[in-house]
C-alpha cells in the first residue's frame, strides 16, 4: 500500500524532510496517524518498528504521562497483541497496555481495562491447540443469505445459524442448511474491535473465492477440505 511505501522508504522521506526541521509535536502527531494506518492495514511487524524509534523521543520531550506518548503506547501494544502468537509479544503488550492503562484515565475519558483483559485472555489461548494449523486446506460453513462472503468482507458465521441454540435442531447439520466453501486458515485467535471483550473467534480463513471470514463454532463450521483440485 502507499502507506507502507512511505514507511519503508523511510530514508528517503526523511531526507526530503529532515527530521531536524520538524518541530517535536509534528513528528509525533505524524507517527500517530502512521502508525493508526498500519493497524488498520494489520502491518504490525511495520507499525512496531516505527513506534520503537519514536516513542522514546515522545517519552523525552513530553514524558510518559503525556497524551501523545499515550496515544504511541497504546498503538505499540495494540500491534503486539494483533502481531501474532508470540508469547514475548503478548507479554510486551500486557505489560504496555498495564502501565498506559494506570496513566490513561488522567488524560483520556474511559479505560483500557477491557484491554489489559483482551491481551491476557489471548495469552491463555495461546496455549490452546487448534486442529488446523495455519496454512491448512479446509471448507467453511456459511449461510446462502450471507452474501457478504461474495463481495470478500468478514462475516460472523454464527449469523447462518438461529438467534438461539435452543431453537437448533438436528436439521442444523445437513447441507441444505448452508453452502461449504473451501479455503486456507490463516490465522489463529482472530479478533475484531466489535468483539467482546476477551473473545477471539478461533480461526481466521481466507476463502478460495477471496473472502475473509472468521469462524466461531468449530466443528460445525469448519472440516478438513474433502475436494480440493
Amino acid at each position: 500500500s502507499c502507506t507502507c511505501h512511505v514507511w519503508r522508504s523511510r530514508p528517503r522521506f526523511w531526507s526530503r524532510r529532515p527530521r531536524a526541521r520538524l518541530g517535536p509535536d509534528e513528528y509525533v502527531v505524524c507517527a500517530d496517524i502512521l502508525a493508526k494506518t498500519l493497524n488498520m492495514l494489520e502491518d504490525y511487524a511495520e507499525s512496531i518498528a516505527l513506534l520503537r524509534d519514536v516513542i522514546p523521543s515522545s517519552i523525552a520531550a513530553f514524558g510518559l504521562d503525556e497524551r501523545r506518548t499515550l496515544r504511541l503506547r497504546y498503538w505499540l501494544a495494540d500491534a503486539l497483541l494483533h502481531a501474532g502468537t508470540d508469547k514475548a509479544m503478548i507479554r510486551e503488550a500486557i505489560e504496555v497496555f498495564e502501565d498506559t492503562s494506570l496513566r490513561w484515565p488522567r488524560v483520556f475519558k474511559g479505560s483500557l481495562e477491557g484491554c489489559v483483559e483482551t491481551a491476557r485472555a489471548k495469552l491463555t489461548l495461546v496455549d490452546t491447540p487448534l486442529p488446523f494449523d495455519v496454512g491448512a486446506r479446509v471448507e467453511c460453513r456459511y449461510a446462502e443469505s450471507d452474501s457478504d462472503v461474495s463481495i470478500g468482507d468478514l462475516f460472523d458465521s454464527s449469523d447462518s445459524g438461529s438467534e438461539s441454540g435452543s431453537e437448533s435442531s438436528d436439521d442444523d447439520d445437513d447441507d441444505d442448511d448452508g453452502c461449504w466453501a473451501p479455503g486456507t486458515v490463516v490465522a489463529h485467535h482472530y479478533r475484531e474491535a466489535s468483539f467482546d471483550v476477551g473473545y477471539y473467534a478461533p480461526y481466521q480463513v481466507r476463502l478460495d473465492s477471496g473472502g475473509l471470514i472468521y469462524v466461531v463454532d468449530p466443528p460445525a463450521q469448519i472440516r478438513p477440505i474433502i475436494h480440493d483440485l
